[in-house]
């Protein structure tokens, strides 16, 4: 490999892989916090099981908002959340982004691929880079029809 190729290799890996991570750290973070919450609802619950007692009502209240669950139905009212539900209108901003990223990664393997048909590691990676975010758009096309729109009905 000559010095061009492995700079654009490492330069690739040097762009993309903070890209992965920062795509990929929310979603581990939601998943931690929501994890947390509810397991300190359940040793407070716990608490008062040991004890014999019904807790109070306003304990319930406040652990219902901390262990609110992520398939509640659309219709019931939700408790604000540091974290609220994904609407229709999120998946479709997701979405619109990562059709560009992958068009955009498309373009350039196009642009940079050889007269002789042997794929340097630029193009090999915007491979690699348009596969993960096409992955992407059809995971946010399931969200786009499977979940129900953000705005109140009455304002249809």
């Amino acid at each position: 490999m000559d010095f061009e190729g492995a700079f654009l290799a490492w330069t690739a890996l040097a762009i993309f892989i903070p890209l992965a991570l920062s795509v990929a750290v929310p979603g581990v973070y939601r998943t931690w916090v929501e994890y947390r919450s509810r397991s300190k609802a359940l040793d407070v619950l716990r608490v008062y099981a040991e004890k014999g007692q019904e807790p109070p009502a306003s304990v319930m209240a406040a652990l219902a908002v901390a262990g609110r669950s992520a398939d509640q139905p659309a219709g019931a009212s939700a408790p604000p959340s540091m974290f609220p539900r994904p609407t229709r209108e999120h998946h479709m901003a997701h979405l619109a982004g990562r059709v560009v990223c992958a068009v955009g990664a498309v373009g350039i393997a196009w642009w940079r691929w050889p007269d002789d048909g042997n794929p340097g590691p630029l193009v090999i990676w915007a491979v690699v880079i348009a596969i993960f975010f096409t992955g992407g758009v059809a995971a946010r096309l399931v969200g786009v029809f499977t979940t129900p729109s953000g705005r109140l009905r009455d304002e249809r």
